[in-house]
Parts: structure tokens; C-alpha cells; sequence
């Protein structure tokens, strides 16, 4: 049950992501923090992605990603995170823990169940953020809450 709570939460998660890319990726004057942000998303889907796999990120949560490549790159991570996802298969599963190194270099612990849920809230979080930030640019701000992810899955819009 867990994995597929997570497999549909990632699909969502992926789906919000790139409504929002394709929102903002064409908008004239975009702002650089909102490319910052969006770089910062993807960086760190693929640093935790790293946690799960001992294959660290080499560089920080802040580098810059063009963005004719951030919807590749979206693409990449949540396969990635879902092939992850797949190889959890009872909850003694998602109790599995990770050490490793955080950006400002501590030591932590933590079990996959919460990294999987901090991946995609911190997504979401930033999603707010750049829509701010980019909304005096738009007619209209993307539409990317999890209830209107499952009206078009089942069909209602």
C-alpha cells in the first residue's frame, strides 16, 4: 500500500512539475530566482536520488540548469525515484535508513519514508515560490494542486 501511495504521489509530483515548467519556461523577462528555484527542485530530487543510490551529486543544490533542459532532467529524477520506490515493498521497507552528508556538511539518518515524503514537499514548497514570483507575468498561474491532478487522471477535466 505505501508503495503505491508513493508511486501516485510521484506521478502527481512529476505532473505538477512540469504543468509549472511549461507555464513559466516561454514567459519573457522570467526572473533569475525563479530559474534559480526551479534548477534548485530538480538538483535536489537528483541529490537525494544520490542518498538512495551512494552516487552523491558533485556539485550544490544551487547550481544553475538551463531551461531547455529542466523538463529532461524532471523526466530522469522521477524515474529514477519511482525505479526507487518500486524496489520498496512492505512498510519494513520504507523503514530502511540512509546516512549521509547534507549540503553544509553534517552527518544525518534518516529512513527512506521520510526522505521520499521531504522530496515531495520540498517540490511543492517551491512550486508557491516561483509561481509568486512569476505570476505578474501570467494571465493566468498553473493550476497544480493535487485535487486538480486527480480530475484529469480520472477524467473529470
Amino acid at each position: 500500500m505505501l508503495q503505491k501511495h508513493f508511486l501516485n504521489l510521484y506521478e502527481y509530483d512529476e505532473w505538477a512539475n512540469e504543468t509549472l515548467i511549461k507555464a513559466i519556461i516561454d514567459l519573457p523577462n522570467r526572473p533569475e530566482r525563479a530559474d534559480a528555484i526551479m534548477s534548485h527542485i530538480l538538483l535536489a530530487q537528483r541529490i537525494w536520488y544520490g542518498r538512495f543510490t551512494n552516487n552523491p551529486y558533485q556539485g550544490t543544490v544551487w547550481d544553475a540548469i538551463p531551461a531547455d533542459e529542466w523538463l529532461p532532467r524532471l523526466q530522469t529524477n522521477m524515474a529514477n525515484l519511482r525505479a526507487v520506490i518500486q524496489t520498496l515493498e512492505t512498510p519494513a521497507d520504507f523503514e530502511q535508513t540512509t546516512s549521509y552528508t547534507n549540503m553544509q556538511k553534517m552527518q544525518f539518518t534518516s529512513t527512506f519514508y521520510d526522505i521520499l515524503c521531504h522530496i515531495s514537499h520540498h517540490a511543492h514548497y517551491h512550486r508557491g515560490q516561483i509561481v509568486q514570483l512569476c505570476r505578474p507575468l501570467m494571465t493566468t498561474a498553473p493550476a497544480t494542486d493535487y485535487i486538480v491532478y486527480s480530475r484529469i487522471k480520472t477524467g473529470q477535466l
